[in-house]
This record gives structure tokens, sequence and C-alpha cells, in this order.
């Protein structure tokens, strides 16, 4: 159980213009992409060709941002949120958060201001809506 009321324990989210999916399979801790003919969940995700991030905490809400091609994923329980380069198969387990939200930050929904250089973060934990710039990792 992650917590959050951004999403299920599984995410799907269509990436820009291009109406790739990617799927989130949050108890899992990785992100695979949707073959374009699509398919049943568990065998997209059982796929370790389909696979483009591992190695993360249960997640929250997931967002592209508008111009770098990364999605951004809350990690709930850590207080956490990750860049995600969907383009490149990854094992995140040892990279560092572009966001660590004070004690007891509960990161959940994410977005981005129109011109992409401000993320908004929602922190149940602490009852805020933190504004963020600077996050490029």
């Amino acid at each position: 159980m992650n917590g959050s009321k951004c999403n299920s324990w599984g995410i799907v989210y269509v990436l820009g213009e291009s109406s790739e999916l990617i799927v989130a399979a949050s108890s899992l801790g990785l992100l695979a992409l949707a073959p374009k003919d699509g398919g049943d969940f568990m065998s997209i995700v059982a796929d370790s060709s389909n696979v483009v991030a591992w190695g993360l905490e249960p997640m929250g809400g997931m967002k592209e941002h508008p111009s770098n091609g990364l999605v951004y994923v809350s990690q709930p329980q850590r207080g956490y949120v990750m860049a995600i380069d969907p383009n490149v198969q990854h094992n995140y387990v040892f990279d560092a958060p572009v966001l660590q939200l004070p004690r007891p930050g509960w990161p959940s929904c994410i977005r981005f201001a129109d011109d992409g250089e401000t993320m908004f973060v929602c922190d149940a934990g602490n009852g805020v809506v933190w504004e963020v710039r600077g996050f490029y990792r």
C-alpha cells in the first residue's frame, strides 16, 4: 500500500505525442513500456525487454516532464521524487532522488508549470504542496 490518492498499485501513463504507454508496477518497483499493440499487464512487466526502470520503492504519482523527456515518479514511503529516463534500461536502487522531502514527507502527485522550470509536489505528510526549482538531474 502506498497511501497515495493519485493512483492504485499500477499506473499507466501516455508518454508525449508518441502515444507510447509507460506502466508502473508499484509493488514490484519497476516501470515498463507497453508494446504498441498492447498486451496483458503481467505479461508486459514480466518481459525484461519492456522494463526500463527497476530498483524503485513503491510509487505514488508519475508525470512526464513537458520538455526534457524524463518521467518523474514519487516514492512516498521514502519521501523521494525520482527522475526516470524511459529510453534507457537502468537499475535506480542506488541513484539519488531529485527531491527528498523533510520527514514526515509523503510525496504523491507531481505536476509541472507550463515552462517546465517549476515542479509542484503534493506532500500529504506535511500537508503542503512544494514548489521546486532546479530539479534536473
